[in-house]
């Protein structure tokens, strides 16, 4: 992944801590995208605190989520591949720079 500003590489420490909630605020919820995939918390947005987790058992490779921490469904938006991803990191980073 090409990262650009404001989005940013997680470290192992991180990616932990948003892996750890996610399951939490989708596993009451059998309908959301997320719920039972196994998803690796790889890059977040700074200055929305979106994290990007990688996933598997999903059709989806990518999933971008705003994670509330206080319960409620966490919004999300689902990529099918990193070439989706790479567009939506070079389109936030186009607009974070206006």
């Amino acid at each position: 992944m090409e990262w650009a500003m404001p989005w940013k590489p997680l470290t192992c420490e991180d990616a932990e801590v948003y892996e750890n909630q996610l399951p939490k605020e989708v596993s009451y919820t059998p309908s959301h995208p997320l719920h039972g995939v196994v998803a690796h918390a790889i890059g977040i947005r700074q200055d929305w605190q979106d994290i990007l987790f990688e996933l598997e058992g999903s059709e989806y490779r990518y999933a971008v989520v705003h994670l509330t921490w206080r319960g409620g469904l966490p919004d999300t938006r689902l990529y099918k591949d990193a070439s989706e991803v790479q567009q939506m990191i070079k389109d936030d980073s186009e607009e974070y720079g206006d």
